[in-house]
């Protein structure tokens, strides 16, 4: 039971952390919010959404020299990657 939490808990972290990133980018720098091809607040288009791991993992927030972006990119990256290895952790357990 702790295990589901401390995933439902990494969930909540990443939602809030990629929807303060998209407002972030859509505010702040609307050249590269069109070229990722303006995801939404709610990821719906599974392309869009893949723009913007594909951001954050190629760690492309570094050259924009915004602290409170790779702030989001960080926490929104490694709450991503802890989710995900914590789901097939608890997959194979049950």
């Amino acid at each position: 039971m702790h295990m589901l939490s401390i995933l439902l808990v990494l969930i909540v972290i990443y939602n809030i952390a990629y929807i303060f990133l998209v407002l972030r980018l859509r505010q702040n720098h609307d050249k590269l919010y069109i070229e990722l091809e303006s995801p939404a607040i709610i990821p719906v288009s599974i392309r869009k959404f893949s723009k913007v791991i594909e951001f954050i993992f190629k760690i492309q927030f570094l050259r924009l020299n915004d602290y409170v972006l790779t702030l989001l990119c960080l926490i929104c990256g490694a709450s991503f990657l802890a989710t995900v290895l914590l789901m097939f952790v608890y997959m194979f357990l049950k």
